[in-house]
Formats: C-alpha cells, structure tokens, sequence
C-alpha cells in the first residue's frame, strides 16, 4: 500500500454559529492511498488523523519538545474514501478522503499554563553564554534555536495494528496563514488615565513656581486617556505594493481648570494650535530553553538553565494636530467645587514593527512578551495660551488573535 498526505489550503473561515463574531483557522488536507488492483484484501480498516503542534527548543547539545496542540479525526475505510482515477496502464486502485482541522484562535490548551492564543510556526536563533566550572571566567559561547511546529500524523489500523504510519509537516505561520490579530493593554482597568506635567524649562521662563502657591490659583489639569483595548491590527499598502500593518489608537486630552476662570479659560481653548509629537518604543522579549521557563530556581548563565533572551527596541516617531479642545458639562469635584471640562480627541496610528510576527506566547519553553512605551509632548503653535507640557507611560501588551 502507498499513502501520502497532502495539505491543500490554510484559510480563515467564518463562526456563524459563535454568540460573539469570531473566525477559526482551517487547515484543509487529503489523504491518498494506491494499491495493486488485483489486491482483494482491504488496506486498512480505519485512519486516525491528528493535528500536532509542538515548541522544539535546543541550547547547545541539549534539547526539548513540549507539545501545545493536539485536534484528531477519523476516517473508514468503507464509508469515508472515494475511488479516484487513475493515469497509466499500471492495474493500481487510488482512493482518497478529505478532512478539514479548525483551528480556533483561542484553543484549549495542553498545559494550563500555557499561551490562550493560537500559535503561528516560527523559528527563533540566539546563543548565549554558560558558566562550565565554578571559575567566573570560565564562559562557554553555546547556540541554540527554538521552532514552533505543526504536523499531520496518520496511523492506518487493522484492528489493533498499526499497518502504516504517516507525517506530513505543515506551515501555519503569519504569512500562510495571516490571523487578525488584538493589541491590548495588560491592565485591570478598562481605561488607562496619565497626567501630562508642564515641563520645567517652560515654568521657568513663564516665571511660575515648580511647585503650587497656596492662595495663587490653581494650574489647569491636563491627562491623556487611552481604552485598554488599543486596536485591531489592519494591513495598509504603500508604494511597490508593500504591506504594512498598523494599529490605530484612539486618544483623549482632557483639560480640567475650576469653573471661576471658566470664561477665560474658554478664550484659551478656542486659541489653541496644539501640536502633539508623538514617541513611540516596542519592547519585544524573546526567551526559549530547555527547561521549564516557570522554574523559579533556574540561574541564568548556568548549564542547568540552557536559557537564551532575545531583547529588541523599535522606535517611531510622529507629529499629530489635534483638533479644537470642545467645552463639556461642568462637574463636581471632591470637595463640591464646579470645575470646567473641555477635551480634545485625536487617532494615533502606529506602524507594527516587524519583531512582532506572533501574538503573545507562554509556554513552559518558549515565552514572547511585548511591552509599549510612549512618550506624549504637547505645544501650542498658537498664542502659546498652554505651557509645553509631557506625559509618559509604559505598558505590557497582550498581542492575541480574534
């Protein structure tokens, strides 16, 4: 008997039956077997066929396999395979099945402590330094790589027998099969609120005091307000045909002052040019080894650890207009005095690097963290009505398909 496994299509498809609009990930194959013709006997009784996915990870001449995924099917022999037809004057017998795995983008998980979010094929090299004696200066270069892979393995049965076992390595990576993917802020609040401080050069040249005077009045209150879930990501093309993916961020300036000076500050805000330059850093980490990740009592540089980190930094940069800062209802504040609200709304719109090529990963080998830094200075390019003034933030991501 000949059999072959071949993989025809990896395609997103549609959960109509999902209470919330979801898509799972489908991997389409068939299964094909030849034998003589004059063969009376059956091949095989049944095939059993099974999705793998596993974390292969080698650090110098050590190594480890962990598996993250497992979907299995069946098919019979009499009732699931169709005779196809054959080319050449050989007597040979071809008959095939189809079969379809859906992949969800949050699957149940091997190991509960495992990465929630579906996992691309991915490769990953480094190398890293190891203690060899007790002598400090004793270092050892070791290479490793880790790879995040995918198979189709058939066992043909006869009863309890086990006549032909097949695997056939597959490619779900990014680009064959492209998941629509969330960026969001690893935060237990629904929104993430920062203050924006004037800068002390500028307080210096206005001749304001670093610090509040009682009795002086009181200085307007500017914050900058971002939802925890920062956006879905979305391709863009550009010149040659080029794809990017970028991710919008909507942004919230809001500008709180008592409402005594409520018509003055009203004069300001309909003065204001404010012009926002934007600093944006992604923070990617990268750690794979051959040992469990969440084993505490791992010293890193250390034979026992085999562990090998991979840091890396993107940096962008962008100006923005905001619009008219518009006047809002008047509230109270904690001590019962009415202040006066205006805001402002703008869309940042970042560029994915490209060191994110997966969603966020945590296996017991293999862990990918993203973290956001952002750095926010606000100008006026008007009257100069608002002193320069900044805000800064840093916050770990979760990266997941939807």
């Amino acid at each position: 008997m000949d059999a072959r496994i071949e993989v025809l299509s990896s395609s997103l498809v549609p959960l109509e039956e999902e209470p919330v609009p979801s898509t799972c990930l489908r991997v389409h194959a068939r299964v094909k077997v030849a034998q003589e013709a004059s063969t009376a006997r059956t091949p095989f009784e049944n095939v059993a066929l099974r999705l793998l996915g596993a974390v292969v990870t080698e650090v110098g001449s050590r190594a480890a396999t962990e598996k993250i995924f497992e979907i299995t099917k069946e098919r019979r022999w009499e009732e699931d395979f169709v005779a196809s037809p054959t080319k050449g004057s050989r007597p040979v017998a071809s008959s095939f099945t189809d079969v379809s795995f859906c992949i969800l983008p949050k699957p149940g998980s091997v190991d509960p402590d495992s990465s929630h979010s579906f996992i691309p094929s991915l490769r990953l090299d480094g190398q890293t330094y190891i203690t060899t004696s007790d002598v400090l200066s004793s270092q050892q270069l070791v290479k490793g790589k880790c790879k995040v892979l995918y198979w189709i393995e058939a066992d043909f049965r006869r009863g309890k027998d086990v006549v032909r076992n097949l695997k056939c390595p597959i490619d779900i990576s990014k680009a064959a099969a492209p998941l629509q993917l969330q960026v969001s802020a690893n935060s237990m609040s629904e929104h993430i609120a920062v203050d924006m401080k004037p800068l002390r050069w500028s307080m210096v040249m206005r001749g304001w005091p670093l610090r509040p005077v009682q009795g002086k009045g009181t200085r307007p209150k500017m914050s900058i307000h971002l939802p925890k879930d920062l956006g879905l990501v979305y391709g863009t093309r550009a010149h040659c045909d080029t794809r990017f993916q970028m991710v919008a961020v909507p942004l919230l300036f809001v500008v709180k002052r008592p409402a005594s000076s409520s018509h003055t500050m009203h004069d300001i805000m309909g003065n204001l040019l404010p012009k926002l330059s934007v600093e944006a850093m992604w923070h990617t980490e990268k750690i794979f080894s051959t040992s469990n990740l969440a084993n505490r009592h791992i010293q890193k540089g250390t034979v026992q650890s085999c562990k090998i980190t991979q840091k890396s930094v993107v940096k962008q940069k962008q100006v923005l207009k905001l619009p008219p800062f518009y006047q809002q209802k008047p509230g109270e504040t904690l001590v019962g005095e009415a202040e006066q609200e205006f805001s402002a709304s703008a869309t940042l719109e970042m560029l994915l690097p490209d060191t994110i090529k997966s969603p966020s990963i945590t296996t017991g080998l293999l862990r990918v963290s993203y973290q956001l830094e952002l750095l926010f200075t606000l100008e006026d390019e008007g009257h100069g009505s608002i002193l320069p003034c900044r805000a800064s933030l840093k916050v770990p991501l979760i990266i997941e398909s939807t």
